[in-house]
């Protein structure tokens, strides 16, 4: 019985390290975007560093946490959409649905999560040189 139960115990904790590795991104993902609209001024760039890293995965919580109506929280996801639109300039493919993405879930974000997602938009617009041209798909996305 003892030992039927150690094994059941043991199967259980290889079925949870299988998910938590399966899920890894996205739940470091919730982490960091949860400990980046709690931070201060003092911590607001180590935790923005942190979510910008995660690139892809940290982008359904960024755009989420700006409906929120803490000026503060919105200000903090804004420095991580601009992270990353410094770190994907205007010419990266994932530019454009994030712009799209911005403009489509607009009118869910709060007040304060609307301003902050219209600095971060023409922040990545504002990546570009002046003497490259915007991606087909950036210019439309930013048209709509």
């Amino acid at each position: 019985m003892c030992k039927r139960r150690f094994v059941g115990g043991l199967l259980i904790l290889a079925i949870l390290a299988g998910l938590g590795g399966w899920q890894r991104r996205p739940l470091l993902a919730w982490w960091q975007v949860r400990e980046l609209m709690q931070a201060s001024e003092a911590n607001r760039e180590s935790c923005v560093a942190r979510v910008v890293a995660l690139e892809e995965a940290a982008l359904p919580r960024l755009l989420d946490g700006l409906a929120s109506a803490d000026e503060r929280a919105c200000a903090n996801l804004e420095a991580a959409l601009c992270g990353l639109a410094v770190r994907w300039k205007t010419s990266d493919p994932r530019s454009a649905p994030l712009l799209a993405q911005l403009c489509n879930r607009l009118a869910t974000f709060s007040p304060p999560g609307q301003a902050s997602a219209l600095r971060a938009a023409t922040g990545m617009l504002n990546q570009s040189d002046e003497k490259e041209l915007l991606n087909a798909s950036v210019a439309q996305a930013a048209g709509d």
